[in-house]
């Protein structure tokens, strides 16, 4: 049997909590993330991967910790994200400077000065 629009968002709702609460937690946690000073040196998988996750936290929160099918989901992203992760580079903090204007690659910049 095929279940209607409001019957489906009926069942979400009791399992996940009200969209609002989700929302509300949901871009909470991404506006954190994404203030943090770091967050320009992850690439999109990685965004992603962690938006994705926070989604699954902020349901598991406000709804149904207990189901297990939230849990895997965050397993998956977080798998996907580290099977993107084998063939880059290693990121090195330590070269990245923050500037009034943003942020520069220190080694970069040396060179280019020496040009």
């Amino acid at each position: 049997m095929t279940q209607t629009l409001p019957e489906i968002l009926k069942e979400r709702g009791e399992r996940y909590g009200t969209f609002s609460m989700n929302a509300t937690l949901s871009q909470s946690l991404k506006n954190t993330m994404a203030g943090h000073d770091n967050w320009h040196l992850l690439a999109p998988h990685h965004k992603e991967a962690l938006h994705m996750i926070v989604h699954k936290i902020a349901r598991i929160i406000n709804g149904d910790p207990n189901y297990a099918d939230s849990w895997h989901d965050i397993a998956g992203f977080a798998m996907l994200a580290a099977e993107g992760c084998a063939d880059a580079p290693t990121i090195r903090k330590d070269v990245w400077k923050r500037t009034e204007t943003g942020w520069v690659n220190q080694s970069l910049k040396e060179r280019l000065d020496k040009v």
